[in-house]
């Protein structure tokens, strides 16, 4: 290859980085934007809830969060998460009872799952109501580590503060053409839906969901029925909406 030939190729490749560095800044540019216009709008109820959990496999819990709330599919490109970072969303919930309808805004409280971070968690996670307990069969850690993380949850708490908790499981395939992981089953990581359930409820969570794509029903579809049972159980456990 010539000269002339390895300077065109270098200045290809190097347009090429700029425009995708271009395009992730634009893309964090825009959430923030979002994150200043709505923050101070007025609601019926405010919630706080914790995005907690170790590293699922596949993605950050922040940006599972974030494409959720803007109706996109699920991105590959999010900041990574120092400490705490925030997610803000409005939604018009109706009490099934009286047909009265609130509206509720949801500050998510993505923590980072690094060691060093897990001592500020019990800090971060003070006067939260609800909490997405995110986990994966891809993720180095077993199951049960979800509990470290309701239990610090509780901790933060009073005992009588009744904490909603919902677990997500990620198990987006990690490719276009890859299946979610099979884990449900005789001789698998669990022996049933069933004993999952049972787990979730021995354990104060009142109920579980699975992601299994990066887009659609898989995976809006299911955050957004994740986020509707919490919500529920929250107007339930902190005797809300009755006026």
């Amino acid at each position: 290859m010539s000269d002339a030939e390895v300077q065109r190729s270098e200045s290809f490749t190097s347009r090429e980085m700029e425009s995708e560095m271009a395009s992730d800044a634009a893309f964090v540019t825009r959430d923030e934007e979002i994150f200043q216009e709505v923050k101070s709008k007025e609601t019926d109820f405010t919630f706080k809830i914790m995005c907690v959990g170790d590293y699922t496999g596949f993605g950050k819990k922040g940006g599972f969060v974030s494409d959720y709330i803007q109706h996109r599919p699920l991105s590959f490109y999010h900041k990574p998460t120092i400490g705490v970072d925030f997610y803000l969303n409005f939604i018009k919930w109706s009490d099934k009872s009286t047909k009265d309808e609130y509206s509720v805004k949801l500050q998510f409280w993505d923590v980072a799952e690094h060691e060093r971070f897990l001592k500020m968690t019990s800090v971060f996670c003070r006067n939260c109501v609800g909490a997405l307990v995110f986990w994966g069969p891809k993720s180095p850690s077993p199951l049960g580590s979800i509990l470290k993380w309701s239990e610090k949850i509780k901790e933060a708490n009073p005992k009588d503060a009744n904490i909603s908790m919902v677990l997500v499981i990620e198990n987006i395939p990690t490719s276009k053409r890859g299946k979610p992981v099979d884990w449900i089953g005789p001789g698998k990581l669990i022996e049933s839906r069933v004993l999952l359930d049972e787990f979730c409820a021995r354990n104060g969570f009142v109920g579980w969901f699975q992601l299994v794509s990066r887009e659609g029903e898989g995976y809006t579809g299911v955050m957004t029925k994740a986020v509707d049972c919490l919500v529920q159980s929250i107007f339930k456990q902190q005797n809300l909406g009755k006026r």
